[in-house]
């Protein structure tokens, strides 16, 4: 079934005000002990293992990790992706802005997929 996701996103021009506290948070909440499917997106290049730290992860799933070409490729963004506390994680960590990642179209494929997600900016 396609859904329609709601996408809420977390930003700030200052950093260290509780962005990546708050999201997480909601997205757990959203999650409604797994009654709906929620993606946390971390988009902090440089520090976005932060939400693996708080759901005490090694490391989380990247968006370059995920294929966003293969339409055939059944479940491919959620097989990608780590999960804990009845929500799945992404991560923007480590991407420099160089490759083949498409904003907008990960977007749109998120929310065909999960009913909520909920964005951590930098």
């Amino acid at each position: 079934m396609k859904k329609n996701g709601k996408v809420i996103t977390f930003i700030s021009s200052k950093g260290g005000v509780g962005k990546t506290i708050l999201s997480s948070n909601l997205a757990v909440s959203l999650s409604g002990e797994g009654k709906n499917e929620v993606v946390l997106l971390d988009l902090d290049s440089l520090f976005g293992q932060a939400s693996a730290t708080i759901f005490n992860l090694r490391k989380t799933s990247t968006i370059k990790e995920i294929n966003l070409t293969d339409e055939n490729a059944k479940n491919t963004i959620k097989s990608g992706m780590s999960s804990a506390h009845g929500i799945n994680i992404l991560s923007a960590a480590g991407y420099n802005g160089g490759d083949e990642y498409n904003p907008a179209l990960l977007l749109e494929k998120l929310k065909r997929e999960f009913d909520y997600i909920v964005i951590d900016t930098e």
